[in-house]
């Protein structure tokens, strides 16, 4: 056959179309394998700890200042439970021996408190109820005693005594004669006795002298003696 088509087509040697002498060179067949963690995204590392530091990468976080967060918080939430302990302590402290007797656990701890505070104020309420009571008794003996007698001794500047007595203008039974009565037992003369009315009070005003000029009156012993006797009229 080959020499059949060479009669019909004579060809050349260095005719181009003579395949006769060359070379041909078989390739193999190469199909390049694809990984598939290429083709279905990015390569997933194997240690989880990079893969946390590749996330962080991937939303813009430094991993320094998660881990730096994650410090903080321990720190505040250690600092929260030991103050925590430390309030107990305390409430616990301020409670009676027979509210927390058998009772360990905070929640009773708690409970108790809310009891003793109910019962401390029912106390406080009956205290007060008392003390009302009490104020208005002592009222009431202050309006009696209004016109109670006030003496003041004093020393004049001509070496005399004065005694000043201030009497409420509701009271008429001043025994001014019992006052001078006492002056005279004293050792004293009086030497005059003014009064007026000043502020709804009656005002006395005695001036008084020692009989003996070597005399020498206790003024404050004076005052006492006659604040005592005539604040005792009953």
């Amino acid at each position: 056959m080959d020499d059949f088509f060479s009669s019909l087509i004579p060809i050349q040697e260095d005719d181009p179309l003579n395949f006769s002498d060359t070379p041909i060179h078989h390739q193999d067949s190469e199909v390049p394998i694809i990984n598939n963690n290429i083709c279905k995204g990015k390569r997933q590392p194997k240690n989880p700890s990079s893969a946390i530091i590749l996330a962080n990468n991937d939303n813009g976080k430094n991993p320094g200042d998660e881990k730096q967060k994650r410090v903080v918080h321990r720190n505040i939430e250690r600092q929260r439970r030991q103050e925590m302990a430390t309030m107990c302590a305390s409430l616990r402290n301020l409670l009676p021996l027979e509210y927390i007797k058998g009772k360990r656990s905070v929640s009773d701890h708690v409970h108790e408190a809310a009891n003793y505070i109910k019962h401390m104020k029912k106390n406080i309420r009956e205290l007060e109820a008392k003390r009302d009571k009490l104020r208005n008794s002592l009222d009431g003996s202050s309006a009696t005693n209004s016109s109670s007698i006030i003496f003041t001794v004093r020393p004049c500047s001509d070496g005399g005594i004065e005694i000043l007595v201030e009497n409420d203008l509701a009271d008429n039974g001043l025994p001014l004669s019992r006052i001078l009565d006492v002056l005279l037992n004293e050792g004293l003369n009086v030497v005059s006795c003014v009064s007026t009315k000043s502020n709804e009070k009656f005002l006395y005003v005695i001036q008084a002298e020692a009989t003996d000029h070597l005399t020498d009156v206790d003024l404050f012993r004076l005052q006492e003696k006659l604040t005592g006797k005539f604040n005792n009229r009953n």
